[in-house]
């Protein structure tokens, strides 16, 4: 059949798909954004998305991740150890910007890339390739959990890739991607036969481990490892027979020594790649770890299971405007996974207790995965004591990074439920039931099952509008909940019913549409870097870094930095991926402010007559009031702003750009007498 073979070639049709999207330069950033700060309508074609709406909340995306990562291709030596211009020189181009070396394959392989393709088709590429790779994987992973069932493989890589939770967040990639690549590398080496595919899956293995380890995210590391660990006992166990053999004394010995060997060449492997990396990155390890944030935090829970729940308003964030609602923070930080909690949980238990009353075996799936959600549920409610918090290492996550792994969960449990057919379904495949086939209605017991079900669901989904209601009453609407209240219910009692083939097919065809509804449409579609690149501004900016290139600067907004680093100038107070103590400290000799900007921050700047001093505006974001004495001293030779800045007794402003409020300074000491 024509669907089998497309099927088949899902890797073939990926590798296409990415080639297409590469040539073209699409990548799906929001620098679109720039256009509402800088010179608003005016640059190249491509100052828009072709289709799709910039994500404003992405701005450590737009405005500092990806900045810092074009900011790499300039300077002397471009991806060396060392960002020539990010916090104006010697930052670590493996923290703030693209490193080329031998191992960045140990954290990052897609950059290779940039060897061998211009900045913006190389940035297309990392920014689709880790997406079409994870939902090919994702779609492996799935196979292996409903037992190559290929409808619900895609339903549950829909569920995986397009979550709200995946395409609203950019490190979340970072985590899961690897993740499945090891959880699919692992039960294949086991499993093949030839040689020459072992190998490249045990390569495949110690990549990807040495990927998961080197993402330095704890607070989603942790919790997502335990699930990870679970799968791949699992996995042990689904395959035991293939490892282990029994001798004449019926002493179990290592069956597979191959697959053993390959095993531990791909963590010796993936260890040199992290040992490699850790040491390249041991100054930023040393002062993040000595940062107020956030490096000094450490959490016992006690709190955010609440936001397991957010999943009711998934559908709507892509298309109604959330920056109205200012109870709660952005996005980002309320998407999740379709979880549909706690119903997943409560058919995964129907199910072991079917099992033990057929007296079948348990599925050894569910089992770790309840064992964790329980774990994780004790934690985001009583909170653990500290021993406990320190002995699982849940002490370096956060609540609301450990709910995002209990709805994972949640969705992983669906996939095995609706495509894993137990000893009883495989006793009655294709048998015929007589009496129910003819019946023209189903039993009681039947329609008292349905009844039930549909009425848990319900009662789950509106506990979910009513709690989201406390915050979101008008983002939601009465019409849009009720609405909502209903695919969901039917949804979740689906899931309920899964030992039934439409219901099973009907969940699964839902959860798709909700799935690409909720996710698909988040990214927009954007061609090249003419957001950044083609303004008139840049243009400028890049004619006075041509003749200047060691030339200094700063930006008085924040949110200019990035713009200014991706035109090639060294920005002085651009993104502290960690604390330019160097510069801090020669503005606060006394040490007065150090709790303020000893952190991870976006910086932002007033100029001032008075003594130089620094406002913590969030966690994340510092007001530095610069002393016009300190400015000269600090070596700054550009401003980027849209003040009006006036000579004083000390500094001289020569404005040598000006488009409507936007300026260029040129800063000069004042000339004497």
């Amino acid at each position: 059949m024509i669907r089998d073979r497309i099927f088949s070639l899902r890797w073939l049709i990926g590798a296409v798909l990415l080639i297409i999207l590469t040539a073209g330069a699409f990548h799906g950033d929001s620098m679109a954004c720039y256009d509402r700060y800088i010179e608003s309508g005016e640059g190249g074609p491509g100052l828009y998305p072709v289709l799709g709406t910039e994500r404003m909340v992405r701005v450590d995306e737009w405005a500092i991740n990806n900045p810092a990562r074009i900011s790499a291709i300039y300077g002397e030596h471009p991806f060396g150890s060392y960002n020539e211009l990010e916090r104006g020189g010697h930052t670590l181009n493996d923290v703030a910007g693209i490193h080329i070396g031998p191992f960045t394959a140990g954290y990052n392989i897609f950059q290779y890339v940039y060897l061998v393709l211009d900045p913006e088709r190389a940035f297309s590429f990392c920014w689709y390739a880790p997406l079409i790779l994870a939902f090919l994987l994702a779609v492996e992973l799935c196979l292996i959990l409903t037992e190559g069932k290929r409808f619900y493989s895609l339903c549950g890589a829909c569920l995986i890739v397009f979550s709200p939770f995946w395409q609203w967040w950019e490190v979340s990639g970072k985590i899961l991607l690897p993740m499945i690549a090891c959880l699919v590398c692992f039960y294949h080496l086991l499993r093949k036969e030839k040689l020459w595919q072992k190998l490249l899956l045990a390569l495949g293995l110690g990549l990807a481990f040495a990927h998961f380890v080197t993402a330095l995210y704890p607070a989603w590391q942790v919790p997502f490892g335990y699930i990870a660990l679970g799968i791949a006992l699992w996995m042990i166990l689904e395959n035991r027979r293939r490892m282990l053999v029994q001798d004449k004394k019926r002493l179990y010995l290592v069956g597979d020594k191959v697959s053993l060997f390959l095993l531990l060449g791909a963590m010796l492997l993936a260890g040199l790649l992290i040992a490699g990396h850790l040491w390249g990155i041991r100054d930023y390890i040393k002062a993040v770890s000595e940062t107020i944030y956030p490096g000094k935090r450490r959490e016992y829970g006690g709190e955010g299971l609440g936001k397991i729940l957010y999943y009711f308003v998934s559908p709507l964030l892509p298309y109604y405007d959330y920056s109205q609602n200012v109870a709660l923070s952005n996005e980002s930080e309320i998407a999740g996974f379709f979880s549909f909690f706690p119903i997943p949980l409560i058919a995964a238990l129907i199910c072991l207790l079917r099992s033990r009353k057929k007296k079948e075996k348990w599925d050894f799936f569910l089992l770790p995965q309840l064992l964790f959600s329980v774990l994780f549920l004790f934690y985001l409610t009583t909170g653990l004591p500290a021993f406990l918090a320190d002995l699982t290492m849940l002490s370096n996550s956060i609540s609301y990074r450990v709910v995002d792994a209990l709805g994972f969960i949640q969705i992983l449990m669906i996939i095995r439920l609706l495509g894993y057919r137990r000893e009883a379904e495989r006793e009655n495949a294709g048998k015929e039931d007589g009496e129910k086939a003819r019946a023209a209605i189903p039993p009681l017991k039947e329609y008292a099952g349905c009844a039930a079900a549909f009425l848990a669901a319900l009662v789950s989904a509106a506990a979910a509008w009513l709690y989201c209601r406390q915050d979101m009453a008008d983002y939601i609407g009465t019409k849009k909940g009720i609405l909502l209240v209903l695919v969901y219910a039917l949804t979740a009692a689906a899931v309920l019913l899964y030992a039934k083939k439409p219901a099973r097919i009907f969940c699964g065809v839902s959860l798709m549409i909700l799935s690409l509804i909720s996710g698909f449409t988040v990214r927009p579609l954007v061609q090249g870097f003419d957001a950044l690149w083609s303004k008139p501004s840049a243009q400028r900016i890049r004619e006075i870094v041509k003749s200047e290139p060691q030339s200094l600067w700063l930006c008085t907004n924040d949110i200019h930095c990035g713009y200014v680093l991706a035109n090639g100038a060294r920005v002085k107070n651009s993104n502290n991926f960690y604390p330019d103590m160097e510069w801090f400290k020669q503005l606060d000799e006394n040490g007065t402010y150090e709790e303020v900007y000893n952190r991870y921050c976006h910086i932002s700047v007033e100029l001032t007559e008075e003594e130089s001093s620094f406002v913590l505006c969030s966690a994340d974001t510092i007001l530095l009031r610069l002393n016009y004495g300190d400015l000269l001293q600090s070596g700054i030779d550009y401003i980027f702003t849209e003040d009006a800045c006036e000579d004083t007794g000390e500094v001289s402003f020569d404005c040598v750009y000006q488009n409507g409020e936007l300026k260029i300074y040129h800063v000069t000491a004042a000339a004497q007498g």
